[in-house]
């Protein structure tokens, strides 16, 4: 089922019209997937009523793999994705992988979420 999931992103498969590829990765993911899986992102509408889905695909795929090439798609949800919790989940896999950005730790503190504030207070003071 990966190796499916693989080749039809290689393929150029719209995500957005198809995001249960990404949930084929969850049991499947191989390291390099992210390379595959962020390019993907980029083709996707910001207004696609999808994102959402999309997203949780990722986050799916985060919990299930340690995915330190999955950085960019998880920025990804974090910029464009419309659901804080996801954003919060996504800020929290960037630093479990010790990849988040500074500026990202400095925006999260001023987020509309409390939560996601807490999250990058705690980071931040644990530095």
């Amino acid at each position: 089922m990966g190796e499916f999931a693989r080749q039809k992103l290689k393929s150029g498969e719209s995500i957005e019209e198809n995001s249960e590829l990404l949930d084929l990765f969850v049991h499947n993911y191989q390291p390099g997937d992210g390379n595959i899986i962020w390019p993907a992102t980029q083709k996707v509408k910001l207004e696609s009523e999808n994102i959402h889905w999309i997203g949780l695909s990722i986050l799916n795929i985060c919990d299930a793999n340690e995915a330190p090439d999955l950085f960019e798609a998880l920025k990804w949800v974090y910029e464009n994705g419309p659901c804080s919790i996801c954003r919060k989940s996504a800020v929290e896999h960037m630093i479990k992988l010790k990849l988040i950005e500074p500026e990202v730790i400095e925006e999260c503190l001023f987020d509309a979420d409390e939560d996601l504030q807490k999250v990058a207070r705690e980071f931040k003071s644990s530095q």
